[in-house]
């Protein structure tokens, strides 16, 4: 039988396409056991469909389709195991197709093919007299299921490949990871930070429209600042709040305001401060440092604006799109309605920019760093984002569009199951009381999941709002955000990390340089050696 076994797969695994390959697994199968009928149904979409058959009905293969709540199929592929009935028609789950002529067949045996995890189809045999298959038989059809696994996905895989090669497909870095369909929403008409340099007439009136315009900045970060407060993400609000530090006179307020006074236009002060700031951070070696520059950036388009053109953005599309701009920055995806916000798409920014922080508290799939993006011709174009890997399809195929709300089917399906399985004590079946505890380093979201059944927080990752200043938070600072910790627990244990820097998570304020930072000198290292910092 291993022989048998290893034809078979090196048969199917050595085939051109999916659908050649299914036709001689059924075909071998059936020969191999013995029986008259064997058929494979592919899960598409929630759907289980005939995809090729050796003894029922040929032109009912890709028509008949069923969920998998229904049919003996469908059980065997909802159960993740081994249907084996001597006579399929005395099962209540037992549903008939006329399409497929399978009248006469009464012994059924089912095997679901699982790959990483997930069912990717059912392989089932069958034959007339009612008899149950064999221990041995039912062996070889789930050792057979295993072994063709990888294989089929393989070839599913390679079908999606040589369809994505027929349309635009463009690669760009995860920020935010997910799956989104819908068509783009291109966001063009940015204030240019390159600014005609023009010397003003009258300094105190220059002086006047420039505190106006970032009052007006402030008032804006400040209402956004606010709403995300109510919703306790501090993480974001403390985003806000450095945006709006940076229009203080300590910081590029005051830099603007002084240029006004050396003589220069509002307009220009901005513009001469920000290109400057920007390409000093530019040039710096460290990531983080180089992503604070689309801050400053971010900063002076937005008092520009309110020079230029005060009336405020209005985002508001009919429906759910993915939004696609040069650069997304958070005040810019605060604006945009959550509701109507499918995904996004930027041809600047990194993982550590406050977009990209943003795009992961509020859960959308995010992709950044994709090269000529706005030059494409793709605003109102059906979009598919696979912010996992990094990919952006445009005018996928209906195959493709298929495949990929397939998975967004199956990823929902899988929360709704952790979801009713939450509540249910961690216990194993000898009666072992097992502790679930929660990975936690934003806010949002903590007070639900420790009510839905979480015994505390495992790990609560300190280094989030030290990433999110400029400077180290003070004792006070840290005391409000530790509180909301220990208050979502509600009375649960806690495990509170030691700041972790370093690596990949760098402080502008506090640069660590070393040959290898994700082994070296950080977490209660750092701490034991900054004891003025692990106090606080």
């Amino acid at each position: 039988m291993l022989n048998t076994l290893r034809d078979i797969t090196q048969a199917v695994a050595a085939a051109h396409s999916l659908e050649t390959a299914l036709e001689v697994l059924v075909s071998a199968t059936k020969a191999a056991m013995e029986t008259q009928c064997c058929s494979i149904y592919i899960l598409e979409e929630q759907e289980l469909v005939l995809s090729a058959t050796d003894g029922l009905e040929k032109r009912a293969v890709g028509h008949v389709r069923m969920p998998l709540s229904q049919g003996l199929v469908g059980l065997a592929a909802e159960r993740e195991e081994a249907v084996n009935l001597a006579d399929a028609r005395l099962h209540p789950r037992f549903k008939l197709f006329p399409e497929v002529a399978e009248e006469e067949y009464r012994a059924f045996l089912a095997v679901p093919i699982i790959y990483q995890k997930a069912v990717v189809g059912v392989i089932v045999v069958q034959q007339a007299s009612a008899r149950q298959f064999s221990e041995g038989e039912e062996a070889f059809l789930m050792t057979l299921a295993a072994q063709l696994a990888m294989a089929i996905r393989g070839l599913r895989q390679k079908a999606q490949v040589s369809a994505h090669q027929q349309q635009i497909l463009f690669q760009g870095t995860p920020a935010s990871n997910g799956i989104a369909i819908a068509h783009a929403f291109v966001l063009g008409g940015e204030i240019s930070l390159e600014q005609a340099e023009v010397r003003c007439q009258d300094i105190a009136q220059e002086a006047q429209r420039l505190v106006a315009a970032m009052g007006r900045c402030k008032d804006a970060i400040g209402a956004l600042s606010q709403r995300f407060d109510r919703e306790q993400d501090e993480e974001v609000v403390s985003i806000f709040n450095a945006l709006q530090l940076l229009l203080d006179d300590a910081s590029l307020g005051g830099e603007y305001a002084r240029e006004v006074q050396l003589g220069w236009a509002a307009e220009s002060a901005v513009s001469r401060v920000s290109l400057r700031y920007i390409q000093q951070f530019l040039a710096m070696e460290d990531p983080y440092l180089k992503e604070r520059a689309s801050d400053i950036r971010d900063l002076g388009q937005k008092v520009l604006r309110q020079l230029i053109e005060p009336e405020r953005l209005e985002l508001e599309p009919d429906k759910p799109v993915i939004l696609i701009a040069r650069e997304a920055d958070a005040t810019m995806l605060a604006e945009f309605p959550r509701q109507k916000l499918a995904g996004i798409v930027t041809e600047l920014g990194g993982v550590n920019s406050h977009g990209a922080i943003l795009a992961r508290a509020l859960g959308v799939p995010a992709i950044t760093g994709v090269e000529q993006l706005l030059t494409a011709d793709i605003d109102q174009k059906l979009l598919v984002v696979n912010a996992s890997r990094g990919q952006l399809m445009v005018s996928p195929s209906p195959a493709i569009v298929s495949e990929y709300r397939s998975l967004i089917s199956a990823q929902k399906a899988l929360q709704r199951q952790y979801a009713q399985e939450l509540a249910l004590p961690s216990v194993t079946t000898d009666g072992l009381r097992i502790g679930l505890y929660l990975n936690a380093g934003l806010l949002s979201g903590v007070a639900s999941e420790i009510a839905e059944g979480a015994d505390g927080i495992g790990l609560y990752r300190t280094e989030i709002p030290f990433m999110l200043q400029q400077r180290f938070p003070s004792e006070s600072e840290q005391i409000h955000v530790y509180q909301q910790v220990l208050q979502a627990a509600s009375g649960r244990p806690v495990v509170m990390r030691t700041l972790d820097v370093g690596g990949d998570k760098p402080l502008p304020y506090f640069p660590i340089k070393e040959d290898n930072p994700f082994l070296g000198w950080r977490g209660i290292r750092l701490s034991l050696d900054h004891p003025e910092l692990f106090l606080v």
